[in-house]
């Protein structure tokens, strides 16, 4: 990968238990619970099938007049892109549109082509919906790591990510910043006092304005 700020996936890496037609099922039971098995492997023997069925041709995709994929493989089809990128792209990057660099963006499309019969007009199709299977994967992970505590990737994912990986992602998951934005995203059981404080954070995550601080300060210390 060339890259620097959006370095590939080695596929042997793989992904293991995977479900949902956007992202993998992260396993939110502790060692003691019962554990849901996914379709990751599933999708994947299907989708050998398939080709096999086919005489080994691509699995042709169609489409409405909105652009979007119709048809009775539009769920495997979602769910293969999920798959892929849960393959190729690292969980430390945090906004596809900025970090995800052309030479990644090529690599999900040239791996979707593998097995889908898709035109070039629907490459935006594609990358979009790999940026929001990237996004719907790391907000399960951090459900996952929130409510088991844990200091490790889930176990269906020792393989796919890194312990240098799972450091950064949570490190970053953990900063004031990125709690107060998700906090915000469910106001309703938000206090107001947080909801003007994050409304006043810079690009640092710091309250730059010193009569906004301690007014926060002061709120904080009523409540």
């Amino acid at each position: 990968m060339t890259g620097s700020g959006s370095p590939t996936r080695n596929k042997d890496r793989g992904d293991k238990d995977c479900s949902d037609e956007d992202c993998c099922h992260v396993d939110c039971s502790d060692s003691k619970g019962s554990k849901k098995k996914g379709r990751g492997k599933t999708i994947l023997k299907k989708l050998i099938l398939l080709r096999n069925k086919l005489g080994g041709k691509k699995i042709l995709v169609d489409w409405n007049i909105k652009g979007q994929p119709t048809g009775k493989y539009r769920t495997m089809f979602r769910s293969h892109i999920g798959l892929i990128v849960r393959q190729e792209v690292p969980i430390t990057i945090k906004n596809w549109k900025t970090e995800a660099d052309n030479t990644l963006r090529n690599d999900i499309w040239m791996e979707v082509l593998t097995t889908w019969d898709i035109d070039e007009k629907h490459r935006s199709y594609v990358l979009k919906a790999a940026g929001d299977s990237l996004k719907t994967f790391r907000v399960r992970l951090n459900r996952w790591r929130k409510k088991t505590g844990a200091n490790h990737p889930p176990k269906q994912y020792a393989d796919a990510i890194t312990l240098e990986e799972w450091e950064e992602f949570v490190q970053h998951c953990t900063t004031e910043n990125f709690v107060l934005k998700e906090m915000a995203s469910n106001e309703a059981s938000l206090p107001r006092y947080a909801l003007f404080r994050a409304a006043r954070l810079n690009k640092k995550g710091e309250v730059d304005n010193e009569n906004a601080r301690k007014i926060v300060e002061e709120i904080v210390s009523l409540t």
